[in-house]
């Protein structure tokens, strides 16, 4: 069974927004005219986003679709 098309997609812009975001090009840089960060900022970054989606899940997952809650 192929994935369907919207999975696939999710998965390319996670690609490219990590590529972007631990890229140390200089092009990328000045063409988008972004400012260089510490490469420990974008870790932090990517941690507070993970941290975010695993709350996500779990509020989701156990308290909304709980029917013994509600």
């Amino acid at each position: 069974v192929p994935p369907d098309i919207f999975s696939v997609l999710l998965l390319i812009q996670l690609g490219i927004s990590l590529f972007l975001l631990f890229a140390d090009i200089s092009a990328v840089y000045t063409g988008m005219l972004l400012l260089c960060t510490p490469t420990i900022w974008r870790v932090y970054i990517l941690i507070m986003l993970l941290v975010t989606f695993c709350v996500s899940f779990f509020v989701e997952d156990v308290v909304l679709q709980n029917r013994h809650l509600w």
